[in-house]
Parts: structure tokens; C-alpha cells; sequence
């Protein structure tokens, strides 16, 4: 019961302190590729291993080295396919 409380009120001072500390810099803005891959690349790797492991269990017994390489490869290519689409110059005509 405690601990329920204290993340309610944990995600409530969150959600209103939050616009005090986003940094509005012109370099923090600024958009980078290996940032943005960065971040990519943590976010979808829990479910990129997931997803193998899930794939793998129905298809056999698990092998951790195929499911943690695949979804490896699986997560670096969506951060780079993102990373790149995001951080490219646009171009004008």
C-alpha cells in the first residue's frame, strides 16, 4: 500500500515538475545521429528480445545466444534506420 503510494506521488511530482528541468539549449535541441541511435537502440532492445524469445520458444528450445544476437542486429538496424531518417538535412527546393 505504501510503496503504491509513494509511486503515485512520485509519477505526480513528475509530471508536474518535468517542464522545470528540460534543458531548451540550442545544443541540447540540436538533433545527433549516434544520440539518437543511442536512445533508440535501448528503448527497443527489451522488446526485440523479447519478441525472439518468444518467436524462438515456438519454433524449439531456446538458444539465449541466437535470441540475444538476433535481437541485437533487430534493435541496432531500427536505431540506425531511425537515427538516420531523423538527423538527415532536409532539403529545400
Amino acid at each position: 500500500m505504501k510503496i503504491g503510494i509513494c509511486l503515485v506521488i512520485g509519477s505526480w511530482l513528475l509530471v508536474i515538475c518535468s517542464p522545470l528541468g528540460i534543458a531548451e539549449t540550442k545544443e541540447a535541441m540540436a538533433l545527433n545521429f549516434w544520440q539518437e541511435f543511442d536512445i533508440v537502440f535501448w528503448q527497443t532492445l527489451p522488446f526485440a528480445g523479447f519478441w525472439c524469445y518468444l518467436i524462438g520458444s515456438q519454433l524449439g528450445p531456446v538458444n539465449w545466444n541466437n535470441v540475444l544476437a538476433f535481437s541485437v542486429l533487430l534493435s541496432a538496424g531500427n536505431a540506425y534506420h531511425y537515427a538516420y531518417r531523423v538527423s538527415k538535412p532536409k532539403t529545400t527546393f
